[in-house]
């Protein structure tokens, strides 16, 4: 799934020829293979290029460490020539979202490449294009991209700053004060242009960095992309700028100026994170041994289902956090929520509670999904609605025997089949308790979660043996035994 927003995207763009980057070097595509040409442009990196960077800009994202994956690199033949396309790695997982569209979070990897191309001078070229898509491309709209395409140097520098829109005009940001001295047309180095509308609708991208191995070095940063009353129509004239041309010195955008990039491009998924949990319980076995299995009336066993939904009161399957930390990491961005059990035993006067909770022992992404799974302690861990049932001591003990196989080598946590919420429905099944639920969806998946799965509590006729509580209580674990 990775990358190949950006590299269909691309293709569409870039229609300047490219040779290979060695001096002297002139041979055509024909006698020279793609491993050729990509250990051409690499040489041309890094003899060229890498020893100039200089990270200064002061932009987070352009400055963030980053890495060049030159064995995912591969060769776009354009309609005009090739261009090499290399993947960007960042050290931390910066994961961003713009305002045009709207709340979909993407990860830096996934919408930034590196390109290496000659133009029609023959002069070498490295640069940086990141792909910011909007709601309507993310819909599904099938005309084409839109949304913004940033082309930088590999120091951060901007070449070219493109929106392109639904009725496939591609345009150019201008800095503003260009306009104060025209502000009915902006002149360029050949020609003055009439821009389409003056609008002050701005747009700016959100970010935040998170790595799963550093909970405490999470970084939220805000960069501006500009405002709709600072673009006119872009042009596609001259060299310079791999996917910009030379940035809007002719006529208007009208769709017939632009049909060499018309297209359908792929949008990217809504990135949902679910990390380990923060309270591993190493045996289960131990965790559990202070429950009894003892029949008869003196004995009193529940089973609680705590669902802490993304958005309360919603089916949400996921939100951003303004404010990172949710249940399942203090460091992720990405709230998914979370559903855990409480098993309690009471009899004498004394009672029993232990707080149960499935995980993967590594972060799952969308484009990989399942990791060894996990039990973890969830005492304390928050909740906005939960379901408490009372059964028998054989419902009991064949829940926390179901419940018991978490730990084990082998048993999966999966986003779709068999993530926190399907591990608890299935927990009760086990104890012959049925509670149906909504099946989700989101990009790259679908399944139970939290946020159906509340709001089927919330709306749930109860049976005797049930109730229900749209409060939070204190859950720690109780009792101890020898």
């Amino acid at each position: 799934m990775k990358y190949l927003f950006s590299i269909s995207l691309l293709m569409l763009l870039l229609t300047i020829p490219f040779q290979a980057c060695k001096k002297d070097q002139n041979l055509r595509h024909s006698t020279i293979s793609d491993q050729q040409l990509i250990a051409s442009a690499k040489v041309y990196f890094r003899d060229s290029v890498e020893k100039s960077i200089q990270y200064s800009s002061g932009i987070y994202r352009v400055d963030a460490s980053k890495t060049i994956d030159w064995q995912a690199a591969r060769v776009a033949i354009l309609s005009q020539g090739l261009c090499i396309i290399v993947p960007v790695h960042y050290v931390k997982d910066l994961l961003v979202k713009s305002t045009a569209g709207g709340a979909n979070l993407f990860s830096l990897n996934d919408i930034t490449c590196l390109i290496i191309y000659k133009d029609k001078m023959n002069t070498c070229h490295a640069e940086m294009v990141t792909a910011f898509p909007d709601t309507a491309d993310l819909n599904g709209r099938p005309h084409g991209y839109t949304g913004f395409l940033l082309v930088e140097n590999c120091s951060g520098q901007r070449l070219h700053q493109l929106k392109y829109n639904t009725d496939g005009s591609i345009l150019e940001y201008r800095p503003q004060a260009a306009m104060q001295n025209h502000p009915s047309t902006i002149t360029t180095s050949d020609k003055a242009v009439q821009p389409n509308a003056l609008i002050t609708v701005c747009y700016e991208i959100d970010g935040y960095n998170y790595g799963v191995n550093d909970p405490d070095g999470g970084y939220a940063w805000t960069e501006s992309l500009g405002c709709t009353s600072m673009y006119l129509p872009d042009s596609r004239d001259g060299g310079g700028g791999g996917a910009g041309g030379n940035g809007g010195s002719g006529g208007g955008a009208s769709g017939s100026d632009y049909g060499v990039i018309a297209g359908s491009s792929r949008p990217l998924p809504k990135i949902a994170l679910v990390t380990k949990g923060p309270n591993i319980i190493a045996n289960i076995q131990d965790y559990f041994k202070c429950f009894t299995n003892v029949g008869g009336s003196d004995h009193t066993y529940t089973v609680t289902v705590c669902v802490d939904q993304p958005v309360p009161g919603t089916r949400e399957p996921w939100r951003l956090q303004s404010s990172p930390g949710s249940s399942s990491a203090a460091s992720n961005p990405v709230d998914v929520g979370h559903t855990f059990l409480i098993f309690s035993e009471t009899s004498g006067g004394k009672t029993i509670t232990r707080n149960v909770g499935f995980y993967p022992n590594s972060a799952v992404y969308p484009w990989s999904q399942s990791a060894q799974g996990q039990l973890n302690d969830n005492e304390g861990t928050s909740y906005n609605i939960s379901l408490t049932v009372t059964i028998t001591n054989a419902q009991f003990f064949n829940m926390l025997n179901y419940a018991s196989q978490g730990n084990n080598p082998g048993y999966l946590y999966d986003m779709s089949s068999n993530n926190c919420t399907t591990f608890v429905i299935h927990t009760l099944q086990a104890g012959l308790v049925n509670l149906s639920s909504q099946i989700g969806s989101w990009t790259s998946g679908s399944g139970y979660d939290p946020g159906d799965l509340g709001e089927d509590i919330r709306t749930m006729p109860l049976s005797s043996n049930m109730s229900r509580n749209t409060v939070e209580n204190l859950h720690p674990n109780v009792g101890n035994c020898i």
